[in-house]
């Protein structure tokens, strides 16, 4: 009997001084370590505000446009999601959705369109209506009729 009190004293002092290390090491290490997990959700907070940014900056750039590139409508729809990820869709809510409705060429200036259209019909290009380069040659000299 005398044995086990004794196991047990030993095992209740080995336990304490277990703890007591433990404990020396989590306020060794868990102050810079909360100190770090505080500065990562502040970085975490940051780049949630930039990309929030980004997508309201290329939102009203490309709805401007009037276009949107195939490209670029995957890079920003990417971006939202990991934006929506974050827990932050307050202002992008409908972003994704006008920027994917654009067309993804720009659309033809009216004044080109018309000019290109009213030569071809009369055949004033002298191509029998195929359209023809004018100005530059393939070589990027002057054209020396015009």
């Amino acid at each position: 009997m005398q044995d086990m009190v004794k196991m047990l004293g030993d095992g209740a002092v080995w336990l304490a001084a277990v703890g007591a290390a433990l404990s020396a090491i989590w306020a060794w290490v868990g102050k810079p370590l909360r100190k770090l997990t505080g500065r990562i959700e502040d970085i975490r907070e940051d780049t949630g505000a930039l990309m929030g940014d980004r997508l309201s900056q290329a939102h009203d750039y490309w709805m401007r446009k009037g276009y949107c590139p195939a490209a670029d409508k995957a890079r920003l729809v990417d971006m939202h999601q990991r934006y929506s990820d974050m827990g932050r869709n307050h202002l992008a809510r409908n972003y994704e959705q006008d920027l994917l409705e654009l067309p993804e060429e720009a659309p033809k200036r009216a004044s080109e369109a018309n000019r290109a259209t009213e030569m071809t019909r009369s055949g004033m290009n002298g191509d029998g209506g195929k359209r023809q380069p004018s100005g530059l040659f393939a070589g990027g000299e002057r054209d020396p009729e015009t």
